[in-house]
């Protein structure tokens, strides 16, 4: 397979990342895609340039350490195939802790994905003293706020910056096993991206929080 030869199909493979990935980084996660479609002999695009690479695109990058049922990855081929025969290939050679459960043909002119504003959803489970309904008033006191400034690193140095804009919605789902089950509803995209961990730093549950799963990816019309 010649590397110049231009892509005729995309496909959107919609996928889960379970347990055994969960410390996986984003990055790992891209080379494991290629390294997938390479066992499975997929007709995959290159990129032009003195280093062609794979052109293979994930969604929203997932924290490290967090699951997710709503993963999505761009495959571009030199070569049409049909959606289920490129589940059936993949399927064969995927590690075990990814599952694709949705393959679909996009236009080749569609933005990219990390290009795309969203809002993503998470969910946690936490320890938390009182009665829901404390719980939820205290989510609502955190949406209240005006500001809500946190630190990160950003190129070996701390940076503040604003939490509270790229938190959408937090809201009580329900109680499983003895905890609470929160949701949060974070905004992502080329203006900044919000991320589970902080928001549970921040309402002070992250040090009880189980479980930290990504639940949808809703991409801006």
């Amino acid at each position: 397979m010649s590397l110049d030869a231009p892509a005729v199909q995309r496909l959107r493979l919609d996928y889960v990342k379970g347990e055994p990935l969960r410390f996986v980084s984003h990055l790992d996660m891209l080379r494991l895609w290629e390294r997938a479609c390479r066992r499975a002999r997929l007709p995959i695009a290159h990129t032009q340039g003195f280093n062609p690479r794979p052109r293979i695109a994930l969604a929203c990058p997932l924290p490290t350490g967090v699951t997710s049922r709503a993963e999505k990855v761009d495959l571009f081929l030199t070569a049409r195939l049909e959606p289920g025969e490129v589940m059936r290939r993949l399927h064969a050679v995927l590690p075990l802790g990814v599952e694709i459960f949705a393959v679909a043909e996009v236009a080749l002119t569609e933005p990219a994905l990390m290009s795309l504003s969203a809002t993503v959803d998470y969910q946690a489970a936490v320890e938390w003293p009182g009665s829901a309904a404390d719980l939820d008033a205290h989510l609502r006191a955190f949406l209240a706020q005006e500001t809500v400034v946190r630190e990160r690193e950003r190129k070996g140095r701390d940076a503040h910056y604003d939490l509270r804009p790229l938190v959408e919605r937090l809201w009580v789902v329900g109680q499983h096993e003895g905890r609470y089950v929160l949701g949060m509803r974070l905004k992502s995209g080329p203006q900044g991206t919000g991320r589970p961990d902080e928001v549970l730093k921040a309402l002070g549950l992250w040090e009880s929080a189980r479980g930290v799963e990504r639940t949808a990816i809703i991409f801006a019309p």
